[in-house]
């Protein structure tokens, strides 16, 4: 059985300023959300061939369970990064630049990229990246 793609589950603390940032900021658009939109605990978001589902660390609902919320970190698990590949990485970057926590501008790198990062709300670092060859 293949493996057909990875798809990241990232514990956020404020999920619609969370889906906000993802579909605003960087394009993703919602692809479900339990229990349901105006009041969100799970979300999936999508763009191209990129998935990311977010759950929120505030109360809520589920309906075998009742309310509850998950352990709420003082700053995000994740002891990566995000790698993100795009195409046209300067026109993303000029698209994203003001409004994001953005830390630098794209830069060749002699493994054949050109890269640059962000942070999203939550603090998850995000890493962008083109194939430049090399």
């Amino acid at each position: 059985m293949p493996i057909t793609a990875l798809t990241p589950s990232l514990g956020v603390r404020d999920l619609k300023a969370t889906i906000e940032f993802y579909t605003g900021v960087l394009g993703f658009a919602i692809k479900g959300t339990y229990p349901d939109a105006e009041n969100p605990g799970w979300c999936m978001l999508g763009l191209d061939g990129v998935g990311l589902i977010c759950n929120s660390y505030e109360p809520h609902t589920h309906e075998a369970d009742g309310e509850h919320d998950h352990e709420h970190p003082a700053a995000p698990v994740l002891t990566g990064a995000l790698y993100i590949y795009v195409e046209d990485i300067d026109a993303f970057y000029e698209q994203v630049k003001d409004k994001a926590a953005v830390q630098g501008e794209p830069t060749n790198y002699e493994w054949g990229m050109r890269e640059f990062g962000l942070t999203d709300p939550d603090g998850y670092q995000l890493i962008f990246g083109e194939n430049v060859g090399g």
